[in-house]
């Protein structure tokens, strides 16, 4: 029977519990090998709009490119997220009041089974076999959508933290990340750290980066000029992103065993047993 807890008068699951173990989750991706890969796209745009009539956000225009060639050049089965399009809680930070209350999926979920972050957990964790995350440029970093994401996401890194148990396997990933001003080599490194730490993995030249210009560049409806353009260079930069993408999960395939059961040598640091310090030998 699930360990039960209670927080804020809540039942909760405990953590060791999930949607599928980890040797049902390596059993699938095995019966997929040779199959199309499926390449997530994830879009942070906060821009409120999807009428045709107006342009698309520019980070998206660009993650759509980039799903299109791995759907049409590569034979890949592509799904798009628009984050703003999900209603989804932000992070209770219920890990720093206890261990336990980071459960696998996100307590809140468990909660509230219609938060949007349910299609998010899905895709990264059973579904794709890679994805790509495009986040336009706010103030230097990315947008307030990527980050309130990021933190739900907390329950994910914390099944490898806390019980050793990789539940993302060998998957790749790369972003588009675009703006007015710069801040891509930030935005760029923040994100190889958070989701390395998540467990994906990444191959050459991993990111694409375009700006419309520099710190005094307000016309923003110039914008899609600007796109037309650097047309050119940007297809090149998407291309070269998608085609090494791709090739970084095909040569991941090739490794033994899709998803890696960690056997945490005795006295590595958990939740509830820290190592002893010991003195040196002399």
């Amino acid at each position: 029977m699930p360990k039960k807890l209670t927080h804020q008068g809540a039942a909760i699951t405990s953590a060791k519990q999930f949607h599928k173990t980890v040797e049902a989750l390596e059993a699938e991706r095995k019966q997929r090998m040779g199959k199309p890969l499926r390449i997530l796209g994830i879009s942070c745009s906060t821009t409120n709009t999807d009428d045709p009539k107006e342009r698309l956000p520019a980070s998206e225009k660009i993650l759509q490119d980039a799903l299109h060639r791995s759907k049409t050049y590569h034979g890949c089965q592509t799904r798009l997220i628009k984050l703003r399009d999900l209603n989804f809680r932000h992070c209770e930070a219920n890990y720093s009041i206890k261990s336990e209350y980071c459960t696998w999926p996100c307590w809140i979920q468990q909660r509230y089974p219609d938060d949007g972050m349910g299609i998010v957990y899905d895709s990264l964790v059973e579904w794709c076999d890679a994805f790509i995350l495009a986040t336009p440029l706010r103030w230097g970093s990315a947008s307030s959508l990527y980050y309130q994401m990021a933190q739900r996401l907390n329950c994910l890194e914390n099944q490898h933290a806390l019980y050793g148990r990789d539940l993302v396997g060998e998957k790749a990933a790369g972003f588009i990340i675009t703006g007015g001003q710069d801040g891509i080599q930030h935005v760029a490194g923040e994100m190889f750290s958070f989701w390395s730490q998540q467990g994906f993995l990444f191959g050459k030249r991993a990111f694409v980066g375009w700006t419309a210009g520099g710190w005094l560049n307000e016309d923003m409806e110039k914008t899609p000029e600007r796109l037309k353009r650097d047309a050119e260079e940007i297809e090149h930069a998407v291309a070269e992103m998608v085609d090494n993408l791709v090739r970084t999960k095909r040569a991941l395939n090739t490794l033994p065993g899709a998803v890696v059961q960690d056997e945490r040598p005795k006295g590595t640091y958990t939740a509830k047993s820290k190592v002893k310090s010991q003195k040196p030998k002399v």
